[in-house]
């Protein structure tokens, strides 16, 4: 799982640098590789989790200053 963490973390890296959060159909589309969607799932739920990443309004980000954002 830790792989697929990482590989999570690198998609939504690059869509930080833009300032542009993902919804999770498009952080699984961006990953290259088509995991178990149990396996994704649990991977960004872990993430969620550790306070890693943030959810707001159905979108992930890096950023837990995702209001003062718009949405894409």
């Amino acid at each position: 799982m830790i792989e697929l963490e990482f590989k999570i973390l690198k998609v939504l890296t690059y869509f930080d640098i833009f300032n542009y959060p993902l919804l999770e159909d498009e952080i699984y589309f961006y990953l290259g590789q088509v995991p178990q969607s149990e396996d994704f799932s649990y991977s960004l739920q872990s993430l969620l989790d550790a306070g890693i990443i943030y959810k707001f309004e159905g979108f992930f980000t890096l950023q837990n200053n995702f209001l003062h954002h718009p949405l894409p």
